[in-house]
């Protein structure tokens, strides 16, 4: 199979030569920003799915290093677009990574210089889980008032790793994090919804990372006369729930079979079919009521 060329600081580079300095500031500290991108085949040809949204939150999270990005939003869109087209990609995953130069080991990033990575993955036969199971993680998802937590940055998941780890320690698929208070936070790269008395349900943003895809669910819920609405939710709802999903870039919509001892019908968990097709739909182009959401690859 044919390694994937990478976008370097505007230059299109051969895998094997996509290379940086040992000294990297963001490998040491885990400073620097990253996103995952979606770009689909559609009947149209190849679509990035929300690429505006996505450099924008990618943008605002390297700006809390407050230091300055030398590439605008415009030139990071048409660079993510030229990697999908130099690669000959119709379905991938791209990753676009702003990170710190190798100038200096002090703490602070803020003299240090700037870089950009983007990364096409081709995911055709990307093997994705029909459903999950899901154990309550005792790693908690990091306090808000210790970290920008609504930003999208490369050390944060670290703390997604241990949690990860803990949930297939105990014969999990995957971990549910509590936040700081006790209270359900998010999956350890996906956020989760519920469905009591046929509304859906999830976490309020205030202790989350609030996902493209989340925010995709909670329009397409209202366009198709879905009742859903963000609440606190604890431990003791999910005994509540009749249905339960997660959501993210990668793993689109997961139905989720069991968290801990409590089961949900895969088979008959007709509100998340309903949100799964009609995503399925909107991101291949079938679906006009989000045509907007579709960047086009010409």
């Amino acid at each position: 199979m044919n390694q994937p060329i990478i976008w370097l600081d505007g230059k299109f580079v051969p895998w094997n030569e996509a290379n940086i300095h040992i000294m990297t500031h963001t490998l040491h500290y885990g400073s620097g920003a990253f996103e995952g991108i979606r770009c689909y085949d559609t009947d149209e040809g190849p679509a990035i799915f929300k690429l505006s949204e996505h450099v924008d939150r990618l943008l605002k999270s390297f700006s809390c290093f407050n230091v300055q990005c030398p590439w605008d939003k415009p030139t990071l869109e048409q660079a993510i677009i030229d990697t999908v087209k130099v690669n000959k990609f119709n379905n991938c995953y791209i990753r676009p990574l702003l990170f710190f130069g190798s100038e200096s080991l002090l703490l602070s990033p803020k003299n240090l210089s700037v870089h950009c990575a983007i990364i096409a993955l081709d995911i055709t036969s990307h093997g994705k889980r029909d459903n999950v199971t899901v154990g309550i993680s005792p790693i908690r998802r990091i306090n808000p008032q210790a970290v920008p937590i609504h930003n999208k940055i490369n050390g944060y998941y670290v703390n997604s790793i241990f949690a990860f780890h803990k949930a297939q320690e105990r014969g999990f698929d995957e971990a549910l994090l509590l936040d700081h208070q006790g209270n359900i936070a998010e999956g350890s790269t996906v956020n989760v919804f519920f469905v009591i008395d046929s509304i859906i349900k999830t976490p309020p943003s205030t202790s989350i990372l609030p996902g493209i895809t989340r925010a995709s669910i909670q329009a397409i819920a209202q366009q198709v006369n879905i009742p859903i609405r963000e609440e606190i939710l604890t431990v003791s709802d999910i005994d509540q729930a009749t249905e339960a999903f997660f959501t993210g870039t990668l793993s689109e919509i997961i139905p989720i079979k069991k968290i801990e001892q409590k089961e949900f019908s895969i088979t008959n968990n007709t509100i998340t079919q309903k949100i799964k097709s009609t995503y399925h739909d909107t991101v291949h182009g079938k679906d006009s009521s989000f045509k907007t959401w579709l960047t086009y690859i010409i």
